[in-house]
């Protein structure tokens, strides 16, 4: 059975469409809205949120210099567009916390994933699931299989 990720945007709360990129909010916007769950966004919410660096002629207070580009707004700290399933791979604990975990428990469990994928995506999930476990008090989920163990 097949599962496409499914990336539920951090500011507007609506799934992502597939064909739609996806952004990756830089710690200044973590700074500014430390509740924020995640850090995806869809183009939407990226490009349509506006603040600045600056107040005057100096930087705010605390602020985070944008990586890659002068400082000088909101848009100044999001990451190139990607689609969801990179930025799955390059963020697997937001996607997780942004409701991606069937697509990542796939990926992670997956017999024909590679090595690589599966080192990324394990300790994702097994820190999810040691969270959830202690929440819940049960026994826990097996989330990841032993890489060792795998059979082909």
């Amino acid at each position: 059975m097949s599962v496409d990720p499914s990336i539920r945007c951090w500011l507007c709360l609506e799934l992502v469409p597939l064909s739609t990129d996806v952004f990756a909010l830089e710690a200044e916007w973590q700074r500014r809205f430390p509740d924020m769950v995640g850090t995806l966004v869809c183009r939407p919410s990226a490009v349509g949120t506006t603040w600045c660096c600056t107040t005057g002629s100096a930087f705010v207070a605390g602020r985070i210099p944008a990586s890659g580009l002068p400082c000088a707004d909101a848009w100044s700290h999001l990451s190139q567009p990607g689609t969801h399933h990179v930025m799955v791979m390059r963020y697997p604990r937001s996607s997780l916390l942004q409701g991606d975990g069937p697509y990542l428990r796939r990926l992670g469990n997956h017999p024909d994933s590679d090595p690589g994928v599966h080192a990324a995506l394990c300790p994702v999930l097994q820190d999810q699931a040691a969270r959830s476990t202690a929440s819940a008090r049960q026994k826990p989920e097996r989330s990841c299989r032993s890489w060792k163990n795998r059979s082909r």
